[in-house]
């Protein structure tokens, strides 16, 4: 069931394209002309402040004079972060909305009325179970995969990848019912989801381990591109079909388990 799960998901996306584009692209531009416009009222490069952000070291490795006010850019990572979490919330609540309730998205998905706070801060705090959970794996699988790596270094740490991919979207899709259950306002504890979801235990493994290695295989289609144009829209097509994807398994699995609708 494994196979068939994914499959669902994935044409879930496929088979209703134009509604995956409605749900998603305009919250995401809305967020980035936010950043985008706030950075530049504040005089502060933003490509600057990104690289700084994703660079091992960060703000250690950077010219703060290249930013003009060190003030202002951690303003914008501060307006960043709520504004990325209500971006997804938005985007994902449309989405299990559309799919379970059959609400057909605007160009503009609707705000008014949907509970996307409510659904950020569930995945908030289920972020925060799964850090604590996931921590100490991740020593294990460290453990595990250092001598792979020492072996061969790609392949080891492609392992190793896959292996913390698996674990976390396990546990991940126990407990995410609360998610698509918030969405459609119906009170779900991550207890209930994980009872609600027991039975397909040992299918939800198999989930996980496909999805990791879809999202490991789909990472590599703009290697070869590097960091140009080509690369970057490639790189960002690919992230989003896999968080349409991701979002799609746990509605598939809401709908399956707990409306008893058909895999077909």
């Amino acid at each position: 069931m494994s196979v068939q799960i994914v499959r669902h998901a994935v044409l879930m996306v496929l088979n209703n394209f134009q509604d995956a584009i409605k749900a998603s692209v305009a919250p995401i531009l809305i967020g980035v002309a936010v950043v985008v416009g706030l950075s530049m009222a504040l005089g502060t490069d933003l490509r600057l402040l990104l690289a700084a952000a994703s660079t091992p070291g960060g703000a250690d490795t950077f010219d703060e004079t290249a930013l003009l006010n060190p003030g202002s850019a951690l303003l914008i990572l501060l307006v960043m972060l709520p504004l990325a979490l209500f971006i997804l919330g938005w985007v994902a609540v449309t989405w299990h909305r559309f799919i379970l309730l059959e609400e057909y998205p605007d160009p503009v998905p609707a705000v008014s009325g949907r509970p996307i706070w409510p659904y950020v801060g569930k995945s908030v705090g289920l972020a925060v179970v799964l850090m604590l959970v996931f921590i100490p794996l991740s020593l294990v699988v460290g453990l595990v995969a250092t001598p792979l790596v020492m072996l061969n270094e790609f392949f080891g740490a492609a392992l190793a990848g896959i292996l913390l991919g698996v674990v976390f979207s396990y546990f991940w899709l126990r407990w995410a019912l609360i998610l698509p259950a918030a969405a459609i306002g119906r009170p779900m504890s991550m207890g209930e989801s994980w009872r609600i979801t027991k039975p397909l235990s040992s299918d939800i493994v198999g989930v996980s381990l496909l999805l990791a290695l879809l999202n490991f295989a789909l990472s590599l289609v703009a290697l070869p591109f590097g960091g140009g144009v080509v690369g970057t829209v490639l790189a960002l097509v690919v992230d989003w079909f896999t968080m349409m994807v991701g979002l799609s398994v746990l509605t598939t699995l809401f709908g399956h388990l707990v409306e008893k609708r058909a895999l077909v």
